[in-house]
């Protein structure tokens, strides 16, 4: 090979070299948002003192299906206790809607309290219905609206509190329904929303 031939593959390997290196770290600062889209879900800023996020989702009570669907931002003016769990059926939910459930009103009437979860409308129908549970439940079948509010993968519950203004008054992203400091930091939440002055990211 030529000395020209030669440093022509030296360039352009060092180029090579270059590129691949540079392409690697905007691969690793990019990853996120790329990731992001690629699921189709904008995560968004679910803490509290920030405007909840607006949830827009077919829900069933135990009468049937809803005519419309659920809008949180209907809800203004009211509190609102939104509960996120992968399956109404299963563990620690079943046990959860079991209580919150078949209380005509556990947190008093001024509350309003709704149930999202992964199954399908016919599933939640049919669980709703079998136990008698009050409330709408909210379909999140592909569990989009639960990563955009950043409830995180897995078998848990995730509690969120709405002020009346429309605010995140709290969360709990691993609620414990039979853990005393989780319920007294609910109840917590639930006032601090009615007083509008939110209340708190419990860590367990």
């Amino acid at each position: 090979m030529s000395p020209g031939a030669l440093w022509c593959a030296s360039a352009t390997g060092r180029a090579g070299a270059a590129a691949a290196v540079v392409f690697g770290l905007l691969s690793a600062v990019a990853a996120p948002q790329l990731q992001a889209q690629i699921r189709g879900v904008v995560v968004e800023d679910a803490r509290p003192g920030r405007p909840a996020p607006n949830l827009i989702l077919p829900y069933v009570t135990a009468a049937g299906v809803g005519a419309e669907p659920y809008e949180l931002r209907l809800e203004l003016g009211r509190v609102v206790v939104l509960a996120f769990c992968p399956q109404l059926g299963g563990g620690g939910c079943l046990d959860l809607w079991r209580t919150w459930g078949r209380a005509e009103s556990p947190f008093g009437d001024d509350v309003s309290l709704v149930g999202i979860s992964g199954d399908s409308a016919s599933v939640a129908l049919a669980v709703v219905g079998r136990e008698g549970w009050g409330g709408r439940f909210l379909t999140d079948l592909r569990g989009r609206e639960g990563r955009r509010w950043g409830v995180p993968p897995g078998d848990g519950v995730a509690v969120f509190v709405v002020g009346p203004e429309g605010r995140v008054a709290y969360r709990d992203l691993q609620f414990r329904l039979l853990d005393s400091g989780s319920q007294a930091a609910l109840q917590g939440g639930i006032q601090a929303a009615r007083r509008s002055s939110g209340g708190g990211d419990r860590v367990p």
